[in-house]
């Protein structure tokens, strides 16, 4: 094995509309096509976003087998309440045309999850920007801060995490902080942490991504002279923290005044090339969490190695590298703070941190039974679920019929009256137990089916359909269904 990662993938191609293999999931391009069945693809890059995230958290629970039982769990079972568990259902907002998953656990990991961490960042991001352009509407400015550590000062990347964190708040506090609000009048930060991954060293690379306020619009040798003094004392403050051992580069780490763009325009208008790089959609993807990439060789974000392994095989010397380094990284990072800002970034200009709720009359519930929703789960199909039903055509028709189905048969096979037939052995509650999981297995059976001949009118008619934790009772007599054994 050569002494950095590097897998090629030659699976590139443009996706077809009927299709949804496992082949969708490794694709680095997507080209444009002028046929309106491709255009639907290329141009909706949300459902692409969703498959994609789709066979990432397939990765991390099935295959990796993340350490924190959350990750694990997220969106694969029920929630439960005082009542017993809460069965799924797909929420429709008409007037946006999106749909979604309800009554699912989550785990709202805001790093880890490729489901989570996107939503929760995205709403971040939003609420950031209109900070930002409240701030510049009132004459104030914003600039964007990168800043980096030394590898040499830490060994795990627990230890990073402390030490970045220690020197940030060394940064806007004390003397430092006092010269930076007297001198410049710097009156807020925002601070983001993020972490490419080298494969090469086997070695972890925080480092933030943070917003500082003024209260009034900085001259340029105002910008020229907060930046170097910024980048001055966060220099000397890693050094003095790690004990000598570390001392920053000072050309990796940059200042930047937030620019206009029209590019960016139906985003917000204020934007800059390094700030906070954290989630999809804010100013254009500036912060895109997807699009991050690792500046030098053998080097990766987080998704970018996700995406190498799912290319290959559970053996490969390079997948075990990839699974043990993600597996760590989440060990390290779940219980970290990601975000942080001073008391007043968001109360300054009334931002609400917290989401807005949708108008309810506007919200179409679709009830899934649990075995049913189990059983498009296992077959990778939780997007084009979502799609089908956005999209309101035959597909959504046949989907809503055969949900109907689903739920009719559950209470058909549990209001059976069959006579128990007492064993030698056996007491009344062990028989009960066994007639209940008969009634479930008959469930998923049916289930099973109906999502199967699904799957073959709607998605792909034709060709092998993986799926992701592999039941013989299930899938024995179906034609091109493979997949992995269940794992324990």
């Amino acid at each position: 094995m050569s002494r950095y990662l590097y897998v090629k993938n030659n699976t590139s191609h443009t996706p077809d509309s009927g299709k949804a293999d496992a082949s969708r999931y490794q694709e680095q391009e997507l080209k444009v096509s002028n046929s309106t069945e491709d255009k639907k693809l290329s141009v909706d890059r949300f459902h692409l976003s969703r498959k994609k995230q789709e066979a990432y958290l397939a990765l991390i629970q099935d295959r990796f087998q993340v350490p924190h039982k959350s990750i694990r769990l997220c969106r694969r079972v029920p929630m439960t309440s005082v009542y017993g568990d809460v069965e799924p259902s797909i929420r429709y907002n008409r007037t946006e045309g999106r749909a979604s998953y309800s009554g699912l656990v989550l785990c709202r990991n805001q790093v880890a999850c490729p489901c989570c961490a996107p939503t929760r960042r995205l709403e971040k991001a939003y609420q950031l920007q209109k900070v930002v352009d409240k701030h510049k509407q009132a004459g104030g400015g914003v600039y964007a801060l990168h800043l980096t550590i030394d590898n040499n000062g830490y060994e795990t990347l627990e230890e990073g995490l402390n030490l970045l964190a220690k020197c940030w708040n060394r940064l806007v506090s004390g003397r430092y902080g006092k010269e930076l609000k007297e001198k410049w009048g710097v009156s807020g930060y925002f601070v983001a942490k993020d972490i490419t991954i080298n494969t090469t060293k086997r070695s972890y690379h925080p480092h933030f991504h943070t917003l500082i306020r003024t209260d009034k619009k900085l001259s340029q040798f105002e910008q020229d002279s907060l930046g170097h003094r910024l980048i001055q004392n966060w220099v000397r403050i890693v050094k003095s923290q790690s004990n000598n051992q570390a001392t920053p580069l000072t050309e990796f780490q940059k200042f930047h005044e937030i620019y206009s763009s029209d590019i960016t325009k139906d985003y917000g208008k204020e934007v800059s090339s390094y700030i906070v790089k954290v989630c999809r959609g804010f100013a254009y993807e500036v912060t895109g969490v997807f699009d991050k990439k690792g500046r030098v060789k053998g080097s990766y974000g987080i998704w970018e190695l996700l995406d190498l392994a799912l290319g290959l095989d559970d053996n490969d010397p390079n997948f075990i590298i990839i699974k043990n380094l993600f597996c760590d990284f989440v060990e390290a990072s779940t219980k970290k703070k990601w975000f942080s800002n001073s008391r007043d970034w968001w109360s300054k200009y009334e931002i609400d941190e917290e989401p807005e709720e949708e108008n309810e009359d506007e919200i179409e519930s679709i009830p899934v039974i649990y075995p049913a929703y189990k059983a498009i789960n296992n077959y990778g199909q939780l997007s084009n679920v979502l799609k089908a039903v956005e999209e309101q055509e035959e597909a959504y028709e046949d989907l809503c019929n055969l949900l109907l189905r689903c739920s009719l048969e559950q209470h058909r096979i549990r209001r059976l009256n069959r006579p128990i037939e007492w064993m030698e052995g056996k007491t009344g509650e062990d028989l009960l137990d066994i007639a209940n999981q008969k009634d479930a297995d008959a469930i998923e059976r049916y289930c099973d089916a109906e999502i199967y001949y699904w799957i073959r009118t709607h998605i792909n008619p034709v060709g092998r359909i993986q799926v992701r934790w592999f039941q013989d009772h299930l899938h024995r007599n179906k034609d091109g269904v493979k997949g992995r054994k269940p794992y324990h």
